[in-house]
């Protein structure tokens, strides 16, 4: 077997592996590993994005110095997903921090297409 096929399998075999966790928990009652704010998927951009409340960083702090610490601490957490946006929230009174994958998705449906 070639290595590209390899990494394939490995790659959807990670994926099964977390799909699966997730319906466990749920069965089970359990909460979600991480549990976000808002979600959703933006077919103009192709991206699956996810929006955090992030509480324990510092409102008054610099914003560099809030890209620093949300680089440190938080971002690691919720790989693959990147960092895209970041703004505070008084209602909530923490940080919302939305972040995304890109899952490129052709949602167009034609009337005589069959899915």
């Amino acid at each position: 077997m070639d290595a590209h096929k390899e990494e394939w399998y490995q790659a959807e075999i990670d994926r099964l592996k977390e799909i699966i966790g997730s319906w466990r928990r749920k069965a089970q009652g359990k909460g979600t590993r991480r549990e976000c704010v808002r979600e959703g998927y933006s077919s103009y951009y192709g991206s699956h994005y996810k929006v955090y409340l992030v509480k324990d960083i510092p409102i008054d702090l610099p914003m560099k110095e809030v890209l620093q610490e949300l680089k440190r601490s938080f971002l690691p957490s919720v790989i693959p997903y990147q960092f895209e946006r970041i703004d505070y929230s008084r209602k909530n009174q923490g940080w919302l921090v939305q972040v995304v994958d890109y899952l490129p998705m052709d949602m167009k449906v034609r009337a005589d297409e069959k899915i």
